[in-house]
């Protein structure tokens, strides 16, 4: 569809929200990212989506060319922004795609706005319990924000701090593109995008109390939210996913319940969609080709 747009619109809550959009098709889809980065991240995706779509893609308060006035508290602050956007941008009904925490922030926006949400596309997507974090001496869950935020998520928020390129790009190589590496310049630009992050390590306290399910996570009692999601969703993983493990997705596929399906994409690890970008559209295409439901 050609190389998407990058916009900003300001939200009711006086934040400033960036945002990618490309095409000029009947169906609505609207992309949410991961933690510490940015759309950015979706462009070729957007690019290569076929015609018949319009796409947007959102940058989360804090990333990219998002404002951060308010600092975030919970994955709702997220998905709230989120609301005020498609308010704003008057989108009724629309395809919605999360990645990784992104999918967090889906889960909860639709749980909570079914009628808006014609199908549901998680990638990679935090688990409907969350991302709890262990204390790396003992292995027991973090009880407390001091403690998420220095032991659970204080290494990458040094590196954040001192905006080290070469530090996050060591992280990526095990973490994010631990199976196929983007070419060196668009590589460049993917880790130069998470230097933009303000919102973290605020993110990996929001992450730990999720927990949209009907049971307790280790941290916190699940709210049972996710009885709500009744359209269809697809769960996508990559085999190698280094960060988000088979039991996260299936425990994902067991809060949503029979409406939700599972495929995994060989070869791919955390980015199946810029790892296999053929076999990821493949998939998708194949789940929003049915007409959306009345």
């Amino acid at each position: 569809m050609g190389k998407p747009e990058l916009k900003t619109v300001k939200l009711a809550n006086g934040e400033t929200m960036g945002y990618r959009v490309v095409g000029e098709g009947k169906r609505n889809v609207l992309l949410i990212h991961g933690n510490l980065v940015s759309s950015k991240y979706w462009e070729r995706l957007m690019a290569d989506l076929p015609a018949g779509y319009k796409v947007y893609a959102v940058d989360l308060r804090g990333v990219g060319l998002s404002s951060y006035h308010k600092p975030v508290n919970s994955i709702k602050d997220f998905a709230e922004d989120v609301r005020q956007f498609v308010d704003t941008m008057n989108l009724d009904r629309f395809i919605l795609v999360g990645w990784s925490m992104g999918g967090g922030v889906a889960q909860l926006f639709a749980a909570e706005d079914p009628a808006r949400v014609e199908k549901l596309v998680l990638v990679d997507s935090v688990s409907s319990k969350g991302f709890p974090y262990p204390d790396p001496s003992t292995g027991q869950f973090l009880k407390t924000r001091e403690e998420v935020l220095t032991k659970g998520a204080g290494d990458l928020a040094a590196l954040l701090a001192q905006k080290s390129f070469d530090g996050f790009k060591a992280v990526w190589d095990v973490a994010v593109f631990n199976v196929i590496k983007p070419e060196e310049s668009f590589y460049k630009e993917l880790v130069e995008d998470v230097l933009t992050c303000r919102f973290f390590p605020d993110s990996a306290w929001a992450m730990h109390n999720f927990n949209i399910s009907r049971e307790h996570n280790g941290v916190v009692d699940g709210n049972g939210l996710a009885d709500r999601l009744t359209m269809p969703v697809l769960v996508i993983r990559g085999e190698s996913d280094a960060i988000i493990n088979q039991q996260m997705a299936d425990e994902t596929v067991k809060a949503i319940g029979d409406n939700a399906q599972l495929k995994i994409v060989a070869g791919a690890a955390h980015a199946p969609f810029l790892d296999k970008p053929e076999e990821f559209l493949s998939i998708f295409e194949k789940f929003v080709a049915e007409a959306p439901a009345a």
